[in-house]
């Protein structure tokens, strides 16, 4: 089933309104290069989220485009190591992200004879991989796990909803804030 007209136009809203204070914050943490790369990846990462959480959907006009965003950014970033060598880093843990996240996934279609993680988390790991290099990527997963667990233990605990197998968790809701977190606490931690 789709969204309403009005659910839409509410969650373009919500949007809109969410990302001011992501936008606000990516200049009051950063300068000059790294805001506007935070304000991209945070507003990005905002309407993944939003849609996965409304219509369990990772638009793949805002994912992909965000992979060479990514490595631009860890051209542009590369404060340790040489601006080539930090793309090559990023490259591969995009590459190693996406085939691990799509072997999980057809791994548990294999067991369990469902989908269990989509194509849109794929590439979103891909993503991850672009934007937090290697040593990110398991932060990335570990907080976006957390708070999924946290999200179904809320809706098992507060809400009464019955949780099984088959329960569908938007995961890229998590995954896509997790990025933006873990990439501003890297570029932080690198000032």
């Amino acid at each position: 089933m789709l969204p309403s007209t009005t659910t839409i136009e509410r969650t373009r809203v919500v949007g809109l309104l969410l990302s001011v204070p992501v936008i606000v914050l990516s200049f009051a943490l950063f300068s000059g290069v790294q805001s506007a790369l935070s304000s991209l990846l945070g507003c990005a990462m905002l309407a993944i989220t939003l849609s996965d959480a409304r219509s369990f959907i990772v638009p793949d006009w805002i994912s992909l485009p965000m992979i060479p965003f990514g490595l631009l950014a860890a051209s542009l970033t590369a404060s340790t190591i040489d601006p080539n060598m930090a793309v090559l880093h990023h490259s591969a843990a995009a590459l190693i992200a996406g085939i691990a996240f799509y072997a999980l996934s057809r791994g548990f279609h294999l067991l369990r004879e469902h989908e269990g993680l989509g194509l849109g988390d794929v590439k979103l790991a891909a993503v991850a991989g672009a934007w937090v290099g290697p040593e990110g990527v398991t932060l990335v997963v570990l907080l976006a796990s957390l708070g999924a667990i946290a999200f179904v233990l809320f809706l098992r605990l507060f809400q009464g909803q019955s949780i099984d197998r088959r329960t569908a968790i938007p995961f890229g809701a998590f995954l896509a804030p997790a990025i933006w977190v873990v990439w501003s606490i890297l570029q932080i931690s690198t000032f």
